[in-house]
């Protein structure tokens, strides 16, 4: 990927700080630039060196390095001088400083914005376990299942083992079907689909025959009285923790809003120490600035 014309001006500046952090001068680059000594850049020496460090390529395209050489080339005369290069030096680290300082203050914003994001998540999944179990209850209530309500109205009628082979065998065979079972129940009232239906049937069928006997009535009924009082315990347990999620809910809004701040001052005081460092780096002799910025590299390493 072909880099810009400010990335080229900046990643030059980074390499050249390299040379200078090793004891190089100005007129050093120059002379390693001038090939041929004669005191002047040609545009083929300049790509050369900038070939030479890497910096043109596959990053930066020849017709970039051109025109950066033009941009140095105040006089115009097709050749760069001393002073042009020192000029553009100069240019050079300029950039290079304001894209560090860019990037540092980009990967500070972005673990900022992380950080309130994993606590804002945190806060959402807690509400998001109240709202569920407040929606389980208001279903339980309005919405019973199939064995509740059929216990229901069998104990509302007063339905024993024998009443309901009484009232389901159809054919008077001794045993109640499927399509008996399905029929009867619905003729009740009770509105249930097939499919709960078809699995009350098949919880009474302890034989797998197809078919329910006496034996199997008076032994499984009482399953539908089981699954009501399961549900009824549900409901109790979930309304005893609707208050205890709620609560957790709101105290981990309120944690999240707390470490947000706390973020947000971290944040401010980040840029803040940059932004002094930077000031107290440009006003302060040379020799004193490079060795704060190794000791900075130094404390980073370790």
């Amino acid at each position: 990927m072909v880099g810009s014309f400010v990335s080229l001006t900046s990643k030059l500046g980074n390499t050249l700080n390299k040379y200078f952090e090793s004891g190089k001068k100005e007129m050093d680059i120059f002379k390693e630039m001038d090939k041929n000594g004669d005191g002047k850049i040609s545009k083929m020496e300049f790509r050369q060196y900038l070939r030479d460090i890497g910096i043109m390529g596959k990053a930066f395209t020849a017709a970039q390095v051109d025109k950066l050489f033009m941009e140095l080339d105040v006089d115009l005369s097709g050749e760069l001088s001393p002073s042009e290069i020192v000029e553009g030096v100069v240019l050079f680290k300029k950039n290079a400083k304001e894209a560090k300082e860019k990037t540092q203050k980009a990967e500070a914003n972005a673990a900022h914005w992380r950080a309130r994001a994993a606590c804002a998540e945190k806060a959402a999944e807690a509400v998001r376990r109240y709202e569920d179990a407040k929606l389980e209850i208001e279903r339980i209530k309005n919405e019973p299942s199939a064995e509740s309500r059929l216990a229901e109205m069998f104990r509302k009628k007063n339905l024993k083992p024998m009443d309901m082979m009484q009232q389901f065998d159809n054919d008077k065979n001794g045993a109640i079907d499927l399509s008996e079972f399905m029929f009867n129940i619905r003729k009740m009232g009770l509105e249930a689909s097939d499919e709960d239906l078809g699995r009350i049937f098949a919880s009474f069928d302890s034989d797998g025959s197809g078919t329910l006997d006496m034996k199997e009535l008076q032994t499984n009924m009482h399953k539908l009285n089981d699954a009501q009082s399961a549900e009824a315990e549900l409901l109790k347990t979930l309304q005893k923790d609707l208050k205890t999620l709620q609560l957790a809910a709101q105290a981990e809004q309120e944690l999240a809003e707390e470490k947000a701040l706390f973020e947000e001052k971290v944040y401010e005081r980040r840029l803040q120490k940059q932004n002094t460092i930077a000031g107290i780096k440009d006003t302060m002799p040379m020799p004193l600035a490079k060795a704060l910025t190794k000791r900075k590299s130094g404390d980073e390493e370790d």
